[in-house]
């Protein structure tokens, strides 16, 4: 949980300090609780934090970059640092509630080594001992949710798609070092609670 609240305390008052000094540019910071739905075998369930610097491109339309953080667990705890492109779009058809739909993409950054044991025969029982070293790849998600406008600002609620592929690099430390690559893909929901400003 460490690098998720060092990564708030870092990002927030850097971002804060550009748009304040960057007129045009909108900051977009959203929290979310994130499940995975699609396999119940897999763990890749957690929480995410996520900064966008948005530039109006016109009254409804934004783009700009973005960076964040999502926890999860794959053999022991995992993160995943996204740096990505994020567009947003705001359907126009309320001043009070506003639809939108957004999409980042972009490369998920994951780097973590762990050692882990894997049973691979019951009777007899035998199991194998790993160490594990993952990597990032290709960073997904497309959201839609609602804005709702507070004077200039907005607080926003959405449900999202979050892909990010895993490669893992398996070293078989008892028969030495017999190496094994894997290719896992996290396909998770997630809702998000967030505050453009």
């Amino acid at each position: 949980m460490k690098p998720f609240f060092l990564t708030i305390l870092f990002l927030f008052p850097i971002l804060t300090i550009f748009a304040q000094k960057a007129d045009k540019i909108d900051v977009h910071v959203e929290v979310g609780v994130k499940y995975d739905v699609f396999d119940k075998n897999s763990d890749f369930s957690g929480a995410q934090l996520l900064v966008s610097g948005l530039y109006p491109l016109d009254d409804n339309f934004f783009a700009g970059l973005g960076v964040g953080v999502h926890t999860f667990t794959v053999g022991n705890k995992n993160y995943s640092f996204p740096i990505y492109a994020n567009v947003l779009y705001k359907i126009p058809i309320s001043a009070k509630v506003i639809p939108f739909i957004d999409a980042k993409v972009g490369y998920g950054i994951v780097s973590k080594s762990y050692d882990t044991s894997v049973v691979i025969n019951i009777d007899p029982y035998k199991e194998e001992d790993y160490k594990v070293k993952n990597f990032g790849g290709l960073y997904f998600s497309p959201s839609v949710g609602i804005l709702f406008p507070v004077k200039n600002k907005a607080i926003s609620l959405s449900l999202s798609y979050d892909f990010q592929k895993i490669k893992s690099k398996w070293n078989n430390l008892s028969v030495g070092k017999l190496t094994e690559y894997t290719n896992t893909h996290s396909k998770t929901m997630a809702l998000k609670i967030g505050f453009l400003f």
